[in-house]
C-alpha cells in the first residue's frame, strides 16, 4: 500500500504551477487519477530498487539532499546527509550558494554536494 496524501499535495502543487505558469486548467479527477498513477509507479520503483540493492549490495550508501532558494536574492541554502547502513550517519552538512538562478539549478546543486 502507497500513502496517498504526500502524491496528492504535489499533484495540487504541479496543477498550481500549471495554473500560475502556463495557463492551464487540470480538472480535479485528473489531478487525484496523477496522483495515484504516479504514486503507483514510485511504488514499483521502490520495490525494484530494493530488490536489485539486496542482491547487489546490501550496504549501499544513502545521498539524502534538498535545497531551499531565495529568489530575490538568487541564493541557495543546500543540506546533505550521507548514510550507510552499516556505519550510519557518514556525513551531515549544509552550506550556501549564491548565483543560483533556478530552484532546479538548487536542489542539483545540493545534490551534487552530497556526492
Amino acid at each position: 500500500n502507497v500513502f496517498l496524501y504526500p502524491w496528492i499535495c504535489w499533484a495540487i502543487w504541479s496543477v498550481r504551477n500549471k495554473k500560475i505558469f502556463n495557463n492551464q486548467d487540470v480538472t480535479p479527477a485528473d489531478t487525484i487519477e496523477k496522483a495515484i498513477r504516479e504514486a503507483r509507479e514510485w511504488q514499483m520503483a521502490q520495490d525494484c530498487k530494493e530488490q536489485q540493492t539486496h542482491q547487489q549490495n546490501p550496504k549501499q550508501t544513502i545521498i539524502c539532499s534538498d535545497a531551499a532558494w531565495k529568489e530575490d536574492a538568487e541564493i541557495a541554502g543546500l543540506r546533505w546527509t550521507i548514510t550507510n547502513r552499516d556505519l550510519g550517519v557518514l556525513e551531515n552538512k549544509s552550506s550556501s550558494c549564491p548565483q543560483t538562478g533556478l530552484p532546479l539549478l538548487a536542489e542539483a546543486k545540493a545534490l551534487l554536494a552530497g556526492l
